[in-house]
């Protein structure tokens, strides 16, 4: 079974998600093996005596040999359209900091009310990338559900991006140069990406952060049981 703890954290907005929480946890308990996709909800099951195994996601294969020098701070937001995207964030980010480019892919739920905003939409899989490459940064804002792990955050890795993201225990992952507590701390971690020799350093660390995560993701492939055969 793959767990991504939807019910569990949702137990206190009514009886549906407590019936279901109740439904999923019997689940759990009842299957061969439960995979989840990062440490802090596996500790979280143990406490309820579920065992489970980590299976992280892969940052995924991207070509980033055409990817040119980004002097200007222009800074992508890909977004899907969940309730835990902070799109209030990006734009109060917006406009702190000057001579900020913020482009949004995917699903903008809000107007854009910043010159500083720039909204593309969803966008083929080759254009997303040509506009991720040809960004100096990622930013992705969360809010509410503390358990998530965004799939971008491999992508950024995957591309060579620094990025910032909010610090949760579960984002701790991607290292503490990436991590705000904070809006004004977003600010502040993009205004410094203005200097080139600290951004050298963080795309150094962002290299080795997809190391990290493809290591993730063997050691849990690898700790996989075989299907017992009949």
């Amino acid at each position: 079974m793959d767990c991504h703890s939807l019910a569990m954290d949702k137990m206190k907005d009514g009886f549906v998600w407590r019936a279901l929480a109740n439904l999923e946890s019997f689940l759990m308990r009842h299957t061969f093996s439960n995979t989840v996709i990062h440490e802090t909800y596996s500790l979280v099951l143990a406490g309820l005596g579920i065992r489970s195994i980590v299976l992280y996601d892969s940052p995924p294969e991207i070509n980033t040999s055409g990817r040119k020098s980004v002097k200007s701070l222009r800074v992508i937001c890909p977004l899907g359209g969940h309730p835990d995207e902070d799109i209030q964030g990006i734009l109060e980010v917006a406009g702190i900091v000057e001579d900020l480019e913020v482009v949004v892919t995917g699903k903008w739920k809000t107007p854009i009310k910043h010159p500083r905003v720039k909204y593309l939409g969803f966008l083929p899989r080759e254009r997303y990338l040509r506009e991720l490459l040809s960004s100096r940064a990622g930013l992705c804002l969360i809010r509410g559900n503390t358990m998530t792990l965004p799939y971008v955050l491999f992508e950024f890795a995957a591309a060579g991006i620094p990025f910032v993201i909010n610090e949760t225990p579960v984002t701790r992952v991607v290292g503490q140069s990436f991590l705000a507590k904070n809006i004004a701390q977003v600010a502040e971690k993009l205004e410094m990406m203005k200097d080139e020799n600290y951004y050298a350093s963080l795309v150094s660390e962002v290299a080795a952060l997809q190391e990290v995560l493809k290591g993730k993701n063997k050691e849990g492939l690898e700790k996989l049981p075989s299907y017992p055969q009949q």
